[in-house]
């Protein structure tokens, strides 16, 4: 889960729970003031209000501006009676539809009611003490919006932290992948530099020549490889890229994939071993970024093992997923190099000791299956044996495709 969607999720949960919460704690409040505290206020204060009653939060402010309103009418009332007596009988109705008209008018008349027999103060002392218990009765809400927006400003304040130091962490690898695509040009671009500057000079006897020019080639390959490598990592992780799926058996191409790979490997002294299913197993995928894929797999099995190694290629299918296993019975890999196996460059310093690789092969096998929706993930003795492949299989690259069923 994104930290977007972690964050929306904290976001609507917290709210959702602080509204139960507040509703909770608002039928409590009203409970206690309806049922205790304004009987034991008019039965105190006001006896000529019994019958008083707060029904909720709204009718409170409603009854509290309802007086407000009708002191105001009535005392401009004394003066101009005509201009202000339709407003004192909408202010009566409403009192009348709270079910509290006996408050304002008695048989009908207004300003014959309960309200008239209290002078200034009190009624002043009422409008104070209805406000009061609206402040009382508005806690939990005024309680539930303080702490609401307390956890959501802090957890934003995290999910803030939390980004720029994601950033942070790309912009040192991308410094890292800048310094490490630097170091892997430097030594052919070297050897081609001095190595023509030999020739140049005509330093180098003519039978030596054709070493040098082969020199120059390789060096000249490997960068390109480099280079190449690199622009196909940028690319697929473009927002403009996109893979072309169709329909392709994925046992054919596992066997088109160890085809292609057999002089290789049979050139560095290993076995190969393929255990595919004969009939065929149709998938919509990409078919030549997922050959890429498997022989990107297959190339690091040859080019990181020592001879006699055995390169095991296999496929199980079940109901849910199919899983493909690329296997080796080389050495494991460091548990410190394994975890970040996928990320690019993380192999650099070692490939660089060996001019084997750059780093970036797994990097962009890992993009490719993402893109269409499928898993890889290294794993190693003893953690393999749940796969029940050969004994003597020491490591293994497993792609895991979810079936759609």
């Amino acid at each position: 889960m994104s930290h977007e969607s972690q964050l929306r999720r904290f976001i609507i949960t917290r709210f959702l729970w602080t509204m139960f919460v507040v509703s909770i704690s608002e039928l409590v409040m009203l409970a206690f003031v309806n049922n205790l505290l304004i009987p034991f206020m008019v039965s105190t204060f006001f006896s000529k209000l019994e019958g008083l009653h707060i029904l909720s939060l709204s009718n409170l402010l409603v009854i509290g501006v309802l007086l407000i309103l009708y002191m105001i009418l009535s005392a401009i009332g004394q003066f101009v009676p005509s201009a202000v007596s339709a407003a004192l009988v909408f202010v009566n109705s409403a009192f009348s539809y709270l079910g509290m008209g006996g408050l304002l008018q008695g048989n009908n008349v207004v300003g014959s009611g309960v309200l008239d027999s209290l002078d200034a103060g009190e009624k002043l002392t009422l409008i104070g003490v209805i406000f009061a218990i609206f402040a009382m009765t508005a806690f939990p809400y005024i309680a539930g919006a303080l702490f609401y927006s307390g956890v959501v400003t802090k957890k934003a304040a995290e999910y803030e932290r939390n980004r720029i130091e994601e950033q942070k962490k790309d912009e040192r690898k991308r410094y890292l992948m800048i310094s490490d695509i630097a170091h892997d040009l430097k030594t052919p671009m070297t050897t081609v530099s001095g190595y023509s500057k030999a020739l140049s000079d005509g330093m180098v006897r003519p039978e030596d020549e054709k070493e040098y020019l082969d020199a120059i080639n390789t060096k000249t390959r490997r960068m390109n490889e480099i280079l190449q490598l690199l622009l196909d990592y940028v690319k697929l992780d473009s927002e403009g890229f996109s893979i072309t799926p169709s329909s392709t058996d994925i046992c054919e191409l596992l066997r088109e994939c160890a085809a292609y790979n057999y002089q290789d490997i049979e050139d560095a002294g290993c076995e190969l071993e393929i255990d595919v299913p004969e009939e065929p197993i149709m998938l919509d995928l990409d078919r030549l970024q997922m050959m890429r894929v498997i022989n990107n797999l297959i190339t690091n099995a040859i080019k990181h093992n020592g001879r006699e190694t055995t390169i095991n290629i296999s496929m199980m299918s079940d109901t849910d997923e199919i899983r493909i296993f690329v296997s080796d019975s080389g050495e494991k890999i460091d548990d410190d190099l394994a975890e970040n196996i996928f990320d690019p460059f993380v192999m650099g310093d070692s490939s660089r000791k060996s001019t084997s690789g750059t780093g970036l092969g797994l990097s962009i096998a890992k993009k490719v299956l993402e893109l269409h929706g499928f898993k890889i993930k290294l794993v190693q003795k003893p953690e393999m044996a749940r796969y029940k492949l050969d004994s003597r299989m020491n490591k293994v690259f497993v792609i895991i495709i979810p079936v759609n069923g």
